[in-house]
C-alpha cells in the first residue's frame, strides 16, 4: 500500500482556552486549541499547507446539530504550516475556532482536523493528483487526526 509523503502525526489536543468575547463577524477565534503536527517528506511543489479543524459534541456524528465550531470560513487564520527546506515539520499547531451560529463553545468536546495543501484537503474527492500527493513506500499516511478537547 503507497502511504502519503507527509504523515501527518498527530496525538491528542493540548487544551482548550476561551478566547474574551468574540466580535458578532467571528474575525476573532471564539476558543483555540493546539494539535501536536509531524510531517515529513513533503514534496518542494506542496504550497499553502494547513489544517482545518472541526468541533463536535461527541465523535462520528456528522450532523449540524453537532457540530460547535470550526477552523475554516472566509477572512479567518488558518493554522498555516511551514516546513523547514527538506520537507519536515514536527511541533504544535494553535487552531483558531469559530463557534457557529447558536452554538455554544463549552460543547465542543471533540476535534477532527485534515491536512490540506493547495486549498484543499488531501484526501479530497476526486484523489488529488500530482508529485506532491504522491506517496513514498515504507511510509505511514494520516493526514486526518482526531481527538479530546481538554
Amino acid at each position: 500500500m503507497n502511504t502519503f509523503k507527509a504523515g501527518m502525526l498527530v496525538l491528542t489536543a493540548c487544551g482548550m482556552a476561551l478566547a474574551a468575547g468574540a466580535a458578532p463577524a467571528q474575525d476573532k477565534p471564539d476558543f483555540v486549541f493546539h494539535v501536536p503536527v509531524g510531517l515529513r517528506s513533503i514534496h518542494p511543489d506542496a504550497k499553502g499547507l494547513m489544517v482545518h479543524c472541526r468541533v463536535f459534541k461527541v465523535p462520528g456524528n456528522y450532523t449540524a446539530d453537532n457540530v460547535i465550531a470550526t477552523s475554516f470560513g472566509a477572512g479567518r487564520d488558518y493554522a498555516r504550516i511551514n516546513v523547514d527546506p527538506k520537507g519536515y515539520f514536527n511541533g504544535v499547531v494553535r487552531v483558531n475556532a469559530y463557534t457557529n451560529r447558536g452554538k455554544n463553545a463549552a460543547d465542543g468536546k471533540h476535534y477532527e482536523c485534515d491536512l490540506w495543501m493547495d486549498g484543499l484537503a488531501v484526501d479530497a474527492r476526486p484523489q488529488r493528483k500530482g508529485p506532491q500527493f504522491d506517496s513514498k513506500a515504507g511510509t505511514e499516511r494520516r493526514v486526518q487526526v482526531s481527538g479530546q478537547i481538554r
